[in-house]
Order: C-alpha cells, then sequence, then structure tokens
C-alpha cells in the first residue's frame, strides 16, 4: 500500500514538471512586438498587423496629406487593425498628420472595441490564473485520461476548420488574406491618383488651347535657385 503511494505521488510529480514546462514554452509563443497576449490567437492576430505594417510604411513613406488621410479612413472603416500593435501605428498616423497641418476635426478618433474595464475585473489576478494546481487523477467509472484527450483534440480541430473556413471567405484583412486585401485596396488609391493626374494634364491641355501658359516644375525651380 504505502509503495502504491510513492508511486502515485511521483507520477503526480512528474506530470506537474511537463506541465510547468509547458506553460513556459506557451508563454514565449503569446509575445509579438513588445506585447504579451492572453491567447496565442492574439499573438498571431498582432504579428499578422505587423507584417500589413511593414507592408505599408515604405508605400506611403512620401504620400501628401490627402493621401495619408484616406489611408488612415480607410483602415479605420475596415478595422485592419485592433491589437495594440496595429492601434499603436494608427495613433502614429494622427501624429504625422497633424504635424502636416490636418485639422483635429479632420482625422476620425480611433474606434476601441474592447470593453478594458469588464476584462480587468476579468483578470484581475493574473497570477493566479496561470498558475493552476494539476487535477489529482481519479479512480472509478468514467472516461479515461486519453479518451478524453482525444475527445478535446477532435473539438478543437474542427472548430479550428471552422475558423479557417470563415477567414476565407471574410472580405475584411485577416491573418490569411490581410496581404491580398491590403493589395487590392492599395491598387484603388493607386488608380484614383492615376486618374487624378490624368485629370489634371487634361486642364493643362485646355488651358494651352486657349492660348494660357503654365509655368512649369522647372522653371518653378529655377525662380527659386535665383531668388535665393
Amino acid at each position: 500500500m504505502a509503495e502504491e503511494q510513492i508511486t502515485e505521488n511521483t507520477e503526480e510529480k512528474k506530470e506537474e514538471a511537463k506541465t510547468a514546462g509547458k506553460q513556459e514554452q506557451n508563454e514565449a509563443d503569446f509575445i509579438t512586438a513588445g506585447f504579451r497576449f492572453n491567447t496565442k490567437e492574439d499573438a498571431r492576430t498582432a504579428l499578422n498587423e505587423a507584417n500589413a505594417i511593414r507592408y505599408l510604411v515604405p508605400r506611403i513613406e512620401g504620400a501628401d496629406k490627402d493621401t495619408l488621410l484616406k489611408v488612415y479612413k480607410n483602415a479605420l472603416e475596415a478595422r485592419t487593425f485592433q491589437t495594440p500593435v496595429g492601434l499603436e501605428y494608427l495613433h502614429q498616423l494622427q501624429n504625422r498628420l497633424k504635424k502636416m497641418g490636418a485639422a483635429e476635426e479632420e482625422i476620425p478618433p480611433i474606434q476601441l472595441y474592447v470593453n478594458y474595464t469588464k476584462m480587468l475585473r476579468k483578470n484581475a489576478n493574473p497570477a493566479r490564473q496561470r498558475v493552476r494546481p494539476v487535477a489529482k487523477k481519479r479512480k472509478g467509472p468514467g472516461l479515461d485520461r486519453y479518451t478524453f484527450s482525444v475527445l478535446i483534440n477532435i473539438f478543437l480541430l474542427i472548430l479550428v476548420i471552422g475558423m479557417f473556413f470563415i477567414a476565407l471567405k471574410s472580405d475584411n484583412a485577416n491573418i490569411l488574406n490581410y496581404e491580398n486585401v491590403i493589395n487590392d485596396r492599395y491598387a484603388v488609391w493607386e488608380q484614383e491618383l492615376s486618374e487624378r493626374e490624368k485629370t489634371v494634364k487634361q486642364k493643362e491641355l485646355e488651358l494651352k488651347r486657349q492660348g494660357i501658359e503654365l509655368p512649369s516644375y522647372e522653371d518653378h525651380d529655377t525662380e527659386s535657385h535665383v531668388g535665393e
């Protein structure tokens, strides 16, 4: 009887050590761009937003105020950024627009879709939630641990397949299709800019036909150098 008790205690300690090691490894998977997230899904979403930011930054580096404001508004309407990583980037765009002369009323505020007070109350003691005692083995009738684990894995697999299917069918930017969505939006912006340039050139041709000469950019630069 004593030997069985010692063996059972040893197995429980091994199980506790294994669980603690998995918790430490999982916590490392929850860190993205300096933020520690509560779930791996949130961390992946943040990583997706970080990749979207890296893709977008060089394409709007030299944009004027109107173009940058349009990019900012489109990102808000599409809810492209929802984690702290993306929200921080939107705040940077706000400051950049203000430095470029945009008025406060021109810049829409960043909408938050999370009830932080409710979340803080729920996670009032995160350390207690992270460290949970390992459930002791129960003896008696019922599902054994292996069968229960298989059922849980099947349920999670069905859930993940459903999430991937919904993500693939969604028109909004998400983990799976963010690059295609951003490419499409950027193509639309480029087309609009091209149409504006075409309209300006048509106006210039009309003015030239009427005998009105417009100063070229080279003349303007030359006059600027002479004035200096």
